[in-house]
């Protein structure tokens, strides 16, 4: 141990944010975001033949974040990655949208109801 436990920079779950407390100061941690193009290419390596632990091991990431991006990209090239997180926004903005004019009409019926 290099210092003193109050000085080791501990993860902290606030709010549904990871924070770092580094002696008496909280900041947020940082998050590593990968490209499309960065995530296809670490898993194309992995179809190659290079091991998984050397593969998480240059990129950074755990195993548990290389095998999620196994189950989500395997087999796709980096435009249909794009493609797909482009409808998944807009299926969540048309969901939202539904629930929004669903709700609308609810109350448009509930406001009849009570006026006859």
């Amino acid at each position: 141990m290099i210092g003193p436990a109050f000085f080791q920079p501990q993860q902290m779950l606030v709010f549904g944010q990871n924070w770092a407390r580094c002696g008496l100061r909280i900041l947020p941690m940082k998050k590593k975001r990968f490209s499309v193009e960065q995530i296809v290419g670490v898993l194309k390596q992995a179809e190659v033949g290079v091991p998984v632990a050397e593969l998480i091991r240059k990129t950074g990431i755990s195993e548990q974040i290389f095998y999620r991006w196994k189950k989500q990209y395997v087999g796709l090239e980096s435009d249909q990655v794009r493609e797909m997180k482009l409808l998944q926004d807009e299926n969540g903005r048309l969901k939202q949208l539904v629930a929004e004019l669903s709700l609308d009409k609810t109350m448009l019926q509930d406001v009849l109801r009570k006026k006859w």
